[in-house]
């Protein structure tokens, strides 16, 4: 079995202060900026909650692979969606997440492989990230949102998934929590729509797109 969505999560922001800059150790005290686990993806009165996305290893082999013993783990993290709209941050906290990701998961066991997760503000800072990691074969797509400031056909994005395409590396659209299916499925055929009817549109084909395991080449 190959399980292609499992979420995990720093519990706190302390979990990343090893793989932030001093200067962002300090401006995360200051502000008092917090992470929260993604617990909001998790109420505690759902009929479909079940564990808290995982935050170490430990807590997923617990949760995940010794009781299912799947072949491949597919690691989302979703924790991007609780930064706030600094773009100078994102970056930031987009590569302390990669850095956690490296050593708490993928370093620890071959069955693991990762989202790459990249800045949702700011292009050339997603880039960067691609440019930065996407070599790595464990990390095998880029985590995107569903919802942007621009369509994803836009010819701003058109640089990072050549990127991605180069390196092999599969973009996932991942949709919030709370989002109707059809109203992500229509997102997908926007960013397609956009980028083949509009003056934008890429000289190569699209790169991979995939949805929750339903997607296109």
């Amino acid at each position: 079995m190959i399980d292609c969505d499992v979420h995990c999560a720093p519990a706190t922001l302390e979990a990343l202060t090893p793989y932030l800059s001093e200067y962002w150790r300090e401006y995360t005290t200051t502000a008092g900026i917090r992470l929260l686990g993604m617990a909001s993806a998790y109420p505690p009165n759902a009929p479909t909650t079940g564990d808290p996305a995982p935050d170490s290893y430990d807590a997923l082999r617990e949760q995940v692979l010794d009781p299912l013993a799947p072949r491949l783990v597919i690691l989302n993290c979703l924790t991007l969606c609780e930064a706030h709209r600094n773009p100078h941050y994102q970056a930031a906290l987009a590569s302390a997440l990669n850095d956690w990701l490296l050593e708490e998961f993928l370093e620890r066991d071959e069955r693991l492989r990762a989202s790459l997760v990249v800045s949702t503000v700011d292009t050339e800072d997603a880039l960067n990230e691609v440019e930065r990691l996407g070599g790595d074969p464990r990390f095998v797509q880029v985590l995107m949102p569903i919802r942007a400031d621009t369509p994803f056909g836009n010819r701003r994005f058109h640089r990072l998934y050549a990127a991605a395409a180069e390196r092999a590396v599969r973009t996932r659209i991942a949709e919030p929590l709370g989002l109707d299916v059809m109203e992500a499925a229509e997102g997908i055929l926007r960013i397609a729509a956009t980028a083949m009817c509009s003056n934008t549109a890429p000289a190569k084909p699209l790169p991979n797109f995939c949805w929750r395991g339903a997607g296109w080449a």
